[in-house]
């Protein structure tokens, strides 16, 4: 029996990962605000688990892990590891903006109560900013 975690398995799931990014065969990526290809988060091999879509507010913190993820209507929160993604950058520079939005995230750690989960951004739709004044 093949188990998720068996070695057989994730290197078959890489495979499809490299071959489907070589052949642009992931239009979740190219149709919305991407990682780039050779950063892409779906086909790492830290991944903790399936990615999931959430709605969220993400700003930046003082405390690690400094970028978060608010997920609208629960007390939820995600942290990213790595930091600010290069295309949120300048909408983040400024301390308290807020960037609202649907975001494909990719678990690094696994979920645990009372704890922030480690994520990486794989895509986002429908982001609308949050200046502050």
């Amino acid at each position: 029996m093949i188990t998720p975690s068996s070695p057989s398995l994730q290197s078959r799931v890489r495979l499809l990962c490299v071959l489907a990014l070589a052949a642009g065969a992931v239009p979740e990526a190219r149709a919305q605000q991407p990682a780039p290809a050779e950063q892409s988060c779906k086909c790492s091999p830290a991944r903790a688990g399936e990615c999931f879509t959430v709605h969220g507010s993400v700003s930046v913190y003082r405390r690690a892990p400094t970028v978060r993820i608010s997920i609208v209507g629960t007390k939820r929160v995600l942290g990213l590891k790595g930091g600010v993604p290069e295309w949120l950058e300048e909408d983040l520079e400024v301390p308290g903006n807020v960037v609202t939005g649907d975001f494909l995230v990719c678990p690094l750690t696994r979920r645990k109560a009372g704890t922030i989960q480690l994520v990486c951004i794989e895509s986002a739709n429908d982001m609308v900013l949050t200046e502050k004044h």
